[in-house]
């Protein structure tokens, strides 16, 4: 959130900002300097509503809208903006989540009512352009999510890394396949007792499944660490220095950011067969593809561990140019 009124803040000089709710906080905006932050009034405690009477009152002192995502939200908020600053454009934002997905509740509704509205429509991956740029008889153009070069630390060699399989995301759900990393670490464990497996992520309220991981392996309390939600950028980043080996184990994603970040700080990348992964490694060619099954995992892992040869990926080394 912020990265396109903060990118046309930085290059162009708009001024730009993001809106919120009061009570909001924004902490990861401390990383954006000169992005603002504009409060909306909590008149009816339904931001829809909130957001469309914070449009009325000034949609002609904003020249560009970014809305994100083709739902019934967008389209009022575009509707409301362009009623009372028709001059004004609309970039809507999509992100790489396959699009097949996305499809399911329009199937009955016309998305060009919003898409007349945009000025500007992107996606995060190619392939999906290519895609919506077929079915919409339009040009939807590719805009991936970017890094920030100033994130970029010291290089740190494979040998000066503990041996940690590192994994970042919303542990536990469906789509990242927590539950298939874990069962092939705990499978393969006693060949690599010097390895630890960490996993910086929020779990869900409803979910349990650090405690039935370790009810069911109890002896891998000391090698399996789960680290919670990481906040402070500059702790993460050192996560990622210290770890030789980035498990991106997902059933699918929407881009892939923690992907790339592992990239960029020099971890050799596992990652799973799916549009993002393949389009941020270039079909694999810095990163090795896994299956998502348990035992197929535990095989990669091994080949990986018992390589003695094994380099970090060309990726990290081209970022030093």
């Amino acid at each position: 959130m912020g990265l396109i009124p903060y990118g046309m803040h930085k290059f162009y000089e708009y001024d730009s900002f993001v809106t919120s709710y009061p009570d909001i906080e924004l902490p990861r905006l401390k990383n954006t300097p000169g992005l603002r932050v504009e409060r909306v009034p909590d008149i009816t405690g339904k931001w829809l509503e909130d957001s469309c009477l914070w449009l009325k009152d000034n949609a002609k002192r904003i020249d560009v809208l970014n809305l994100y995502h083709l739902a019934p939200r967008s389209i009022r908020q575009a509707l409301t903006y362009k009623l009372h600053n028709p001059k004004g454009k609309v970039y809507l934002k999509f992100d790489g989540t396959p699009m097949p997905r996305r499809f399911k509740f329009w199937k009955n509704i016309k998305p060009y009512i919003m898409l007349s509205m945009c000025k500007i429509v992107s996606t995060e991956l190619q392939e999906n352009a290519e895609i919506l740029s077929r079915k919409w008889h339009r040009k939807i153009i590719c805009v991936p999510n970017p890094l920030n070069p100033g994130e970029i630390k010291e290089y740190k060699s494979f040998s000066e890394r503990s041996n940690t399989i590192l994994t970042v995301g919303r542990l536990g759900t469906q789509q990242k396949a927590t539950e298939i990393l874990l069962e092939a670490f705990a499978k393969i464990a006693d060949k690599i007792p010097n390895w630890k497996l960490k996993l910086a992520g929020a779990i869900r309220e409803n979910m349990n499944i650090a405690d039935d991981f370790f009810a069911k392996y109890p002896d891998m309390k000391e090698r399996v660490i789960f680290t919670e939600h990481i906040e402070d950028r500059e702790e993460l980043i050192e996560i990622y220095r210290d770890s030789k080996i980035f498990a991106f184990p997902s059933r699918w994603e929407s881009f892939g950011i923690a992907l790339t970040e592992a990239m960029m700080n020099g971890c050799f990348c596992v990652a799973s067969r799916i549009p993002s992964s393949m389009s941020l490694t270039e079909n694999f060619s810095s990163a090795m593809m896994l299956m998502i099954l348990t035992h197929l995992l535990k095989n990669y892992f091994m080949h990986v561990l018992m390589n003695q040869k094994l380099k970090l990926l060309p990726f990290r080394e081209e970022t030093q140019h």
